[in-house]
């Protein structure tokens, strides 16, 4: 069973996606709570998903709602539109052409299910297999997968 090197991940000795990766080789199944989600952290642990077998990920509105009022604020609406202008602003990659498109084609399977949490600012981060747990700081992207200093907790899961 995969066992950290450290119980404590900090993206300067040991970054999460390498973890991410290293734990799916073993445990095929992974629910993710994050704030923020980016196509490039994504691309850093999309081969090691698309293996899994389950895949929920919940992930956060922006704490901004752009002046609209609650009773007509649509988080689906302003998240899509949030993907959409990064994936515009970024430059044209092959690699993510081929990402998104795996994205797409896994977010279509059964297997994988994505929920919005529209009820406030979801601020809390946690990667969560079978038999482990990661507790932390770092959310669903490239920065906060590799470069952000980070702090995370590694928990192994006895039962449930």
């Amino acid at each position: 069973m995969y066992r950290p090197e450290s119980l404590i991940i900090d993206n300067n000795k040991l970054k999460l996606f390498d973890e991410l990766n290293n734990i799916l080789k073993e445990q095929k199944s992974l629910d993710v709570a994050s704030a923020y989600f980016n196509i490039a952290g994504f691309q850093l642990i999309k081969d090691s998903l698309s293996g899994a077998q389950k895949f929920r990920l919940l992930i956060g509105t922006s704490p901004r709602t752009d002046e609209k009022k609650p009773d007509i604020f649509q988080p689906e609406e302003v998240y899509k539109k949030k993907i959409r202008e990064d994936l515009e602003e970024e430059p044209f990659e092959r690699d993510k052409k081929e990402s998104v498109v795996t994205l797409i084609k896994l977010l279509k399977s059964p297997d994988w299910e994505v929920r919005l949490y529209d009820r406030g600012f979801l601020h809390g981060k946690a990667y969560i297999f079978e038999k482990l747990a990661i507790v932390g700081s770092s959310n669903f992207t490239y920065s906060g997968f590799t470069s952000n200093t980070e702090l995370k907790n590694t928990h192994l899961i006895k039962s449930l």
